[in-house]
């Protein structure tokens, strides 16, 4: 009967430990993380305008009184 040997490792598992994968690793971090500072401010503003947008002041609600009169 022949010796059990387990299966060759997988070619990125022989590069892991290299400074070139880590390298690449550190420059795919730096170009997705502007991406998600971007999109949290995105988000961020949405949600402010979406804050202003829902409270009126006073003039306005006159406004908006005076033009259901007129319908």
């Amino acid at each position: 009967m022949p010796p059990i040997t387990s299966p060759e490792p997988d070619s990125l598992d022989e590069h892991n430990g290299s400074i070139g994968w880590l390298l690449l690793r550190f420059i795919i971090c730096l170009h997705i993380l502007p991406v998600i500072y971007a999109a949290y401010h995105l988000i961020k503003r949405g949600q402010e305008a979406n804050q202003t947008a829902t409270t009126l002041n006073p003039e306005d609600v006159r406004r908006i009184k005076v033009l259901k009169r007129m319908l």
